[in-house]
């Protein structure tokens, strides 16, 4: 239970970070896709300083949590960032939440439940692995994602945003895989610096975050979105399964059960991320969101890197 708590807390915190981060990652301009000179940038809006504090605040809970707790367990709670995000976005807005909105999230917190129920993962597990599973695995995931990282820049429009969402979504992945592997060093103290998990969260950190705000600033959120919440638990859920041979109980008449809610989950994720509240575009931030989804109001940053609030209405 401990566990699953300090997930929830890092799913809050991932879902704050989701609110504001994408605001200013879609108002850079598109030359600096894949670039160090995105984050530069980037470094300088306030709004986007606060998602990376939260984001921050999400890791730690997040390495808290995968210290004993199995990437079985935490991953898929994790899946509720966007449950967070949506939340959070309404409940600044000061704006209801809509009928499909509300289907979306019990559809994800139904089939969330029903899987920790039924396949009753195990709640702990150590990262162990020997070292030719370890470099297997990291060799595969680079060379993935950064396939995939290639092929977004030599495409455009939607077709763009889902090869960023797949090497984003890998990415996190390998991130919550290495997160837990630093997890379980805390107990050596300062040897964890002696040790490569460290390092090794340190080397795929930077390019995860670099890969995420590429697809906040690439626009089409409502094809990368559903592809990253799906692609990083998957993948951190079958890493936990082949590597740390962590195991859930899929025999009987709990194996229809999960095969229900698995699907249901994936579709509220889906539904969720591709919601405009969320993944609406912000390229113009004066630009005002018409329809039922309308903003209460946009966040404009002008280039002194202050805040100001237009209204939906000016």
């Amino acid at each position: 239970m401990v566990t699953v708590l300090f997930a929830l807390g890092a799913a809050f915190a991932f879902g704050a970070a989701v609110a504001l981060q994408q605001r200013a990652a879609a108002q850079m301009p598109r030359a600096h896709a894949l670039r160090s000179t995105l984050l530069s940038r980037l470094m300088r809006r306030p709004i986007w300083l606060a998602g990376l504090a939260a984001s921050g605040t999400g890791i730690v809970l997040q390495m808290i949590a995968l210290r004993r707790g199995a990437l079985v367990v935490v991953q898929p709670v994790m899946t509720a960032t966007l449950v967070f995000a949506l939340a959070l976005i309404a409940l600044t807005r000061r704006a209801r939440l809509h009928l499909s909105e509300c289907a979306a999230l019990a559809g994800v917190l139904a089939g969330l439940a029903t899987f920790l129920v039924l396949a009753a993962p195990d709640t702990a597990s150590a990262a162990n692995a020997d070292a030719a599973a370890w470099w297997i695995l990291g060799a595969t995931v680079t060379a993935v994602t950064s396939i995939a990282a290639i092929i977004s820049l030599r495409v455009a429009g939607a077709n763009q945003a889902a090869w960023l969402g797949l090497a984003a979504g890998l990415s996190n992945g390998f991130v919550a895989v290495l997160t837990k592997a630093v997890g379980g060093d805390l107990h050596h103290g300062t040897g964890l610096l002696l040790d490569w998990p460290l390092w090794a969260l340190a080397a795929a950190g930077i390019p995860a975050l670099l890969l995420v705000q590429t697809a906040y600033q690439a626009g089409h959120l409502r094809v990368s979105l559903p592809i990253i919440a799906v692609v990083e638990p998957v993948l951190a859920c079958t890493i936990g399964i082949a590597l740390f041979h962590e195991h859930i109980r899929v025999n009987g008449a709990h194996a229809v059960g999960i095969i229900a809610a698995a699907p249901l989950c994936g579709l509220g994720l889906v539904q969720l991320a591709r919601n405009p509240r969320i993944s609406v575009d912000r390229h113009d931030p004066h630009r005002a969101v018409t329809g039922p989804h309308a903003l209460v109001g946009t966040i404009a940053e002008p280039s002194d890197g202050s805040l100001s609030v237009q209204s939906a209405a000016d």
